[in-house]
């Protein structure tokens, strides 16, 4: 039992020895040396408080290896460890599968919970005013969403959008979910059997909390702010795990900038009031209506309904004018100026040119209308705010509601007002249009240039913190992580380094296929001369393969061509074409697909077994250099005086290049080749650093004929 447990390298490690805990309770569990060194790291970081950087190789067993250590400790000491991932799917198989068998493994029922940001959850509240109103300003899919919603409440568990077996259209969500802005806490009529708070409350009771990278920082980012605010999520903690920790970065980048975007400003003028003919809807339409029925006197209802009409409606009105004509002249500017590019970035040079200070103005215009509009609304909740609950349905909720509208339309206003002013040299700045949308959508954004110095302070305010992944180390080092996330900054003896090799026999059961005699990617022929050969090798291998490309538009043009071959023995499956989770399950179900992805296939696809034998590396995945962060973060390199092709660049490849490799091994028993139709991996001198990083595989280097046979004697 785990009450008998003492906290030493030994018992920990006795968990996972032959004849172990572990072996007695997980069928065909097999010893394996790396998952034992992993836990005793984790452990050793957990009891001395440091830093532990851990790469574990796929079949490692890595959640194991954290979680069984973390609990121990968390149940000694009874202080929680949070757990947090990238990714839902490893979310949600850490907390349904992986956690159920460490209790089982440990015999205690350690309390654990999954946790998620605040619109995750539906508001009761805002579903039962939404319920009540008049408001059926609705598109059909909402109607149609909105009707299955409500089937759902009437047997949700956690009220999770992630329960739902559809994704409701985020217009309506939106409109229906809990916000901390909207929320009335302890005073609300649904606090008791509230979804948030009821995860919440589990949650402050749980030793182990699985969340995700988005909502670890977005947390941290409120207490920065404001350390007193009633809206943080997390329960205090100082164990953290992160696991996909290659992402971090990534996610620390969005969630410390400021955003705003033309659907935010549409969706809050929305929120607020909107006309359909004779039918409106929105809060105001709906704080009206409840004026017209509540038990307020005469003269009071005249006066708050005629200050309504005018001035908050035709303010609105006149917001939605100018910010139309703000958005319309950015969306025309980036479209008509820019052809080929969708992200300008703001810079020097853009922000001397007339037409950006001609959009400029338009900008400043906006905000003195956002000022104003919040302005009615203060005096609106001003009006308000004498008045007794008992005169008006909910008084204390339209109220919190009024404010939440000023917070919305007070936080567009900050991040323009930001984005457009005097440019702060520590963020990158660009807009965005997207020109394919039925609506034209654009945004202006601003993210830090740099996030090691910010994540360098939270890691030092946590007493112990594991950062593991099978992609952390780039040429057997992990410097380059170090380097980003603010590590490298930190006391050296707080670190701890592990890069744990996979278990797996790469050797016998990897065969790199590197074919020398195909155009450069970039060239004109290059899908011209490639489609074939893959063709060709697709009816050998009866697909079974995934092709993965490093842009949508190769993507189309190969699926046109590979459209065009009649496969026999194989079906082609298109990302675009249906859900990602439908295509892979098609994929592994079916045993002869071929699956054609872009970024999100790289990673977090697993596929065990026969149905997998062959991964497609159309290009290396070098991130486009034009990209506004990209650009500006090799722009400081370069001043700094580094080469930032390699200290940068080259890195991130190798990092998305080895995501890539471990899609295909899943088992000891698969067996499969990795082909790369990018001869920069042979001819430049940079390509031996992508073969340093994977373990040690077969290779086949020559022309295609050549590595065409080595293939088929391999796989035979």
């Amino acid at each position: 039992m785990l009450e008998d447990a003492s906290i030493s390298t030994a018992s920990t490690s006795g968990i996972f020895q032959p004849g172990g805990r572990i072996s007695e309770v997980l069928e065909n569990y097999e010893n394996r040396g790396c998952q034992i060194k992993m836990a005793d790291s984790v452990q050793r970081s957990l009891l001395e408080d440091k830093i532990a950087i851990i790469e574990a190789g796929t079949g490692t067993g890595k959640s194991l290896a954290y979680l069984i250590p973390s609990v121990l400790h968390a149940w000694e000491s009874q202080e929680p460890v949070i757990i947090s991932t990238r990714t839902i799917n490893l979310q949600e198989q850490l907390f349904y599968k992986d956690i159920p068998a460490v209790r089982d493994i440990l015999e205690t029922p350690f309390t654990a919970s999954i946790l998620r940001g605040w619109r995750n959850y539906i508001c009761l509240r805002k579903f039962q005013n939404f319920h009540k109103s008049q408001d059926r300003i609705l598109t059909k899919d909402e109607y149609r969403d909105f009707q299955a919603i409500s089937l759902w409440l009437n047997s949700s568990k956690d009220g999770a959008r992630t329960e739902l077996d559809f994704e409701p259209t985020e217009t309506l969500w939106s409109r229906l979910c809990a916000e901390s802005e909207a929320c009335l806490f302890s005073k609300c009529h649904f606090y008791q059997p509230c979804y948030f708070f009821n995860a919440r409350r589990e949650a402050a009771k749980s030793l182990v909390l699985v969340i995700n990278h988005a909502l670890l920082l977005s947390d941290w980012k409120i207490r920065q702010l404001d350390p007193d605010s009633p809206s943080f999520i997390i329960p205090p903690y100082s164990r953290l795990v992160i696991d996909e920790a290659h992402h971090l970065e990534d996610v620390a980048t969005d969630f410390l900038g400021k955003e705003v975007s033309s659907w935010e400003f549409y969706h809050l003028i929305n929120q607020l009031y909107k006309k359909d003919g004779k039918d409106t809807g929105g809060f105001l339409a709906l704080l009206h209506s409840k004026i017209n029925n509540s038990r307020i006197p005469s003269s009071e209802k005249q006066h708050l309904r005629a200050f309504i009409e005018d001035p908050v409606i035709t303010g609105m009105f006149s917001l939605k004018e100018i910010g139309s004509d703000f958005f319309t002249e950015l969306f025309q500017w980036i479209t008509e100026s820019f052809k080929k590019e969708d992200k300008i970035r703001l810079k020097n040079n853009i922000y001397e040119k007339k037409e950006w200070l001609f959009i400029k103005e338009k900008g400043i215009k906006l905000l003195k209308a956002l000022d104003e509009i919040s302005n009615h609304l203060k005096t609106l909740g001003s009006l308000m705010a004498g008045i007794p609950s008992i005169d008006i349905e909910d008084i204390e909720g339209l109220r919190v509601d009024i404010n939440s509208h000023i917070l919305k339309a007070v936080k567009i206003s900050d991040c323009l007002s930001f984005i457009i002013g005097e440019p702060d040299e520590s963020f990158i700045y660009w807009v965005e249009a997207e020109r394919q949308s039925s609506t034209r959508y654009c945004r202006l954004q601003a993210s830090p240039l740099n996030v090691s110095e910010q994540l360098k302070i939270f890691f030092e305010n946590l007493n112990s913190v594991i950062l593991t992944s099978a992609t952390l180390s780039i040429n057997k080092n992990f410097e380059f992580l170090k380097s980003r996330l603010g590590i490298d900054q930190i006391e050296g003896e707080r670190i701890l380094e592990n890069l744990l090799p996979s278990p797996f026999n790469f050797k016998e059961n990897v065969m790199i296929c590197l074919p020398a005699d195909s155009p450069y990617p970039d060239s004109g022929d290059y899908l011209k001369d490639i489609m074939p050969k893959v063709s060709e090798l697709m009816e050998f291998t009866e697909g079974r393969a995934f092709l993965l490309f490093t842009s949508y538009k190769m993507l189309e043009e190969a699926s046109s061509i590979l459209q065009e071959h009649n496969f026999e023995n194989a079906e082609l499956l298109v990302q675009g074409d249906a859900p990602r989770h439908r295509l892979l399950q098609k994929f592994k179900t079916g045993g002869k697909g071929i699956l054609l992805g872009t970024d999100s296939f790289w990673e977090g696809v697993d596929v065990p077994g026969k149905a997998l034998e062959c991964v497609i590396v159309m290009k290396l995945p070098f991130r486009v250099p034009t990209d506004p962060i990209v650009e500006a973060r090799i722009e400081d390199l370069e001043k700094k005086g580094h080469n930032s092709f390699r200290k940068y660049m080259l890195p991130l490849a190798i990092l998305k290049f080895k995501q890539g490799f471990g899609r295909l091994i899943r088992t000891k028993t698969d067996r499969g080749v990795i082909l790369v139709f990018d001869k920069r991996i042979i001819e430049k001198n940079y390509g031996k650093w992508f073969i340093n990083s994977m373990p040690q595989c077969a290779v086949a280097a020559g022309r295609w004929n050549e590595v065409f046979e080595r293939i088929k004697k391999f796989l035979g």
